[in-house]
């Protein structure tokens, strides 16, 4: 183990004085991976990045970036550990640590590119928002005159965050293609509420020359009226023009001519389902009016079932531009127009994936698609209430939230909240002293469904998790030796996720809160994409 420097023996960290981990600078080096703290092997080397994950970060993740040891400045945040842990300090203390650690951080002139992997990294370096929002992006902010590139930390992602394994290499590779220069691109430009002369000019040669049509919208959430139209057009050379308006500046002619543009071309959306294709309604353009219709995110989640099928995520593995979905209350036209291109985008390599995987096209073609015009009807018919049965159902859900309070109540002694899970899970692992629970990723303490369940069988009597308790199953499992809190908690969160989803939603309310009557219909939205 390496001594600490002097100045370190203020760091509320200082401990016995070893453990220092110094940054492994080369000079000459165009990156610098900056982590978040040393592990035991590092310590005891006095090196960064030579332990387990090390490892794994040298073999799988620094070829993806085109980097080798020895070639790459590697540092972290904090260069010894909290103790015999591997854990970050937090509030007071990770400040102060930080604070002196940051003395001994220096990024050699020849770096091009400071690479943040994980959280501490990247606020360290004053990357806004949360790395999850930012992973595979450049921040807005430099240090020292340096970009910034977001990825999650190693670590995390092996034990924490498998699903984003590939995609955290994508992040990676992005190192060599900035090195190269290839990445991030400029934004194709585009017209911004093109006078019609201008627009019909421009559409003419345009029909001619394009492939598809991309199209995103900004919208009233409620009302679905239109506020701005993007549209791009993949041309056949590859390259991409478009064109947004202001819905201020429609007429009925500009609606007239990019119907027909939209209608003549196969057109592109990304989840049209939930928010394009009823907007442009507004303007005239009916689902059976397109020649085709695609759509990134009902593909990708044939493609790819497990990871997020959002465009802000699909544009960190696909989109060669830099980020823009945070720009969406500074500039708004910027941030549609980069919905646009990032769908474009994503709908190019997306093609490619399609065409080396058979089976998944044939699902997409003949199962997700036709499935489009159906659910665009039943969004619109909706589901028709059964008043005479809305009433009695609300009374007997208060009814059994009741009960389960009474019950938990009488066995606690006072007026204990069983919605409350701070209060569930101060009282049943700190009071009662039953095993805590932890969550699989977090690993922090949970009294979810699950955590229960386990909880109820460890107790006894054992049960059939798929059947729906009842007060009076209840009432004679408490006599057979059950925990009553643990089953008013179940009888109670059942109710109240019946009443909450599917009762309430049926009532008219007044300001105040009130029900004042109920509705006739009910307008919910099936989502083809989020089942895995």
């Amino acid at each position: 183990m390496l001594d600490k420097p002097e100045p370190c023996k203020s760091c509320p960290l200082w401990g016995t004085g070893k453990g220092f981990v110094p940054d492994e600078v080369v000079e000459g080096s165009e990156v610098f991976v900056l982590a978040q703290n040393p592990g035991a092997d590092e310590e005891i080397q006095g090196k960064p990045k030579v332990g387990k994950i090390g490892q794994e970060e040298e073999r799988h993740f620094f070829p993806r970036a085109g980097l080798t040891r020895g070639k790459v400045s590697l540092g972290n945040v904090l260069r010894c550990r909290l103790g015999d842990t591997n854990n970050m300090p937090t509030g007071a203390i990770l400040t102060a640590a930080t604070k002196h650690c940051s003395q001994y951080l220096r990024i050699p002139p020849s770096t091009r590119l400071i690479v943040a992997e994980g959280r501490y990294a990247w606020q360290f370096l004053g990357g806004p928002g949360s790395i999850k929002q930012w992973r595979g992006f450049l921040s807005p902010h430099r240090y020292q005159g340096k970009p910034v590139l977001s990825v999650l930390y190693v670590g995390d992602v092996v034990a924490r965050e498998k699903k984003l394994y590939f995609p955290s290499q994508l992040d990676w590779a992005k190192v060599a293609r900035f090195l190269k220069g290839e990445w991030p691109k400029p934004v194709p430009p585009r017209m911004i509420n093109p006078n019609p002369t201008d627009f019909q000019a421009w559409l003419s040669r345009i029909e001619t020359l394009g492939e598809y049509s991309i199209v995103d919208t900004e919208y009233d959430r409620d009302t679905k009226m239109l506020h701005l139209l993007g549209v791009g057009v993949h041309l056949k050379d590859g390259t991409l023009e478009g064109f947004q308006y202001e819905a201020k500046h429609l007429t009925p002619r500009h609606n007239e001519l990019i119907k027909r543009l939209l209608t003549r071309l196969p057109i592109v959306f990304q989840n049209g389902l939930g928010a394009d294709i009823p907007v442009l309604e507004q303007i005239g353009i009916h689902y059976e009016d397109y020649c085709r219709v695609d759509d990134t995110m009902l593909a990708h989640a044939v493609l790819w079932s497990e990871l997020p099928h959002d465009l802000e995520f699909g544009a960190t593995m696909y989109s060669p531009y830099q980020k823009m979905k945070h720009l969406k209350k500074s500039d708004p036209l910027e941030y549609n127009w980069g919905d646009v291109v990032d769908t474009a985008a994503w709908w190019e390599a997306l093609q490619k994936e399609l065409a080396n995987d058979p089976a998944s096209k044939h699902i997409y073609e003949t199962q997700s698609l036709p499935l489009i015009p159906h659910l665009l009807k039943a969004h619109k018919v909706g589901l028709r209430i059964n008043k005479p049965r809305v009433g009695p159902a609300a009374t007997l859900y208060a009814d059994k939230m009741a009960e389960a309070l009474r019950v938990g109540r009488a066995y606690i002694g006072w007026p204990f909240n069983l919605g409350s899970n701070r209060q569930l899970s101060r009282y049943l692992y700190e009071t009662e002293g039953l095993p805590i629970q932890k969550h699989p990723k977090t690993k922090k303490a949970t009294i979810g469904g699950d955590a229960i369940a386990i909880l109820r069988q460890k107790i006894g009597p054992a049960f059939d998790p798929d059947e729906t308790l009842t007060v009076e199953m209840a009432a004679g499992r408490i006599e057979q030796g059950a925990h009553p809190v643990l089953e008013a908690r179940v009888i109670y969160a059942d109710a109240l996720q019946n009443a909450s989803h599917y009762i309430r939603p049926c009532f008219l309310f007044d300001k105040k809160g009130e029900p004042i009557g109920l509705r006739d219909r009910l307008y919910p939205e099936f989502k083809i994409h989020p089942q895995a």
